[in-house]
């Protein structure tokens, strides 16, 4: 769209939404190109950047996976990603 700098990040890895029946993925493993090159994305944190910190100074809350009691149970929390446009 004319935007040749234009970057995104995904929140995460993208094996689990692209490659689940795979064993590995094939770009970590060094083992050949990625299955998904049109679709996936660096994470965010792979860059360096901090995602915690980016929500504290976005004014943005984390929403972490609790139970009734309020007992973590996943360290999952908000799956983000991040498009820089220039």
């Amino acid at each position: 769209m004319g935007f040749p700098r234009a970057r995104s990040y995904a929140g995460g890895s993208c094996k689990e939404l692209f490659c689940p029946d795979r064993a590995e993925c094939r770009v970590l493993a060094a083992t050949g190109k990625c299955r998904n090159p049109d679709h996936a994305r660096p994470s965010m944190s792979g860059f360096g950047i901090d995602v915690a910190a980016l929500f504290k100074t976005a004014g943005w809350e984390m929403s972490w996976i609790m139970d009734a009691e309020g007992a973590l149970l996943s360290k999952m929390a908000n799956v983000s990603g991040l498009v820089l446009i220039c």
